[in-house]
C-alpha cells in the first residue's frame, strides 16, 4: 500500500497525508492490523514518528493494544514507542490492556514502569 501511494519515492509527506475521517493514518492502521513489515517501512525507511498520534490522541502502540497484538506491541516498544502516552481523554495502553484482559500486554507494559494510577474518564487501569 505504501509503495503504491507514494509511487515508490519514499515520500513520508504523501504517506502522512493519507488519513480517514478521524485522522487515523497508515501507521495506525498498520499497527492495529499487525503489519510489522509496513510499520518497519514507515518507521525505518520513511522516518515516521513511532509515537505519532491520530486526532483522538491515539498512538500506534494504543492501536496495537486495542487489537491485542503482542508481537506488534513488542515491535513498537522496541522502536521507542512511549508506553506512558495517553489519549486526549486520558486513556493509556494499560487502560485498554486491562479492560480487554490482554495479560501478556499488561505484563509487558508494567515491566516498563507505566503508571497504574493514570486517570482517564473511567478511572485508573485497575478500575477497568
Amino acid at each position: 500500500l505504501v509503495a503504491i501511494c507514494d509511487d515508490g519515492r519514499g515520500s513520508a509527506n504523501t504517506v502522512l497525508s493519507i488519513k480517514d475521517d478521524n485522522g487515523v493514518g497508515v501507521i495506525h492502521f498498520a499497527a492495529v492490523e499487525g503489519k510489522i513489515n509496513v510499520l518497519d517501512y514507515l518507521i525505518e525507511e520513511l522516518g515516521i514518528d513511532v509515537n505519532l498520534k491520530d486526532e483522538m490522541g491515539q498512538s500506534p502502540l494504543f492501536h496495537a493494544t486495542l487489537d491485542g497484538n503482542m508481537k506488534t506491541v513488542e515491535y513498537l516498544l522496541g522502536k521507542g514507542a512511549d508506553p506512558k502516552t495517553s489519549t486526549n481523554r486520558g486513556y493509556t495502553p494499560l487502560h485498554i490492556a486491562a479492560e480487554k484482559g490482554f495479560t501478556d500486554i499488561l505484563t509487558e507494559l508494567l515491566s516498563r514502569g507505566v503508571n497504574v494510577n493514570a486517570l482517564c474518564e473511567n478511572g485508573t487501569p485497575l478500575d477497568q
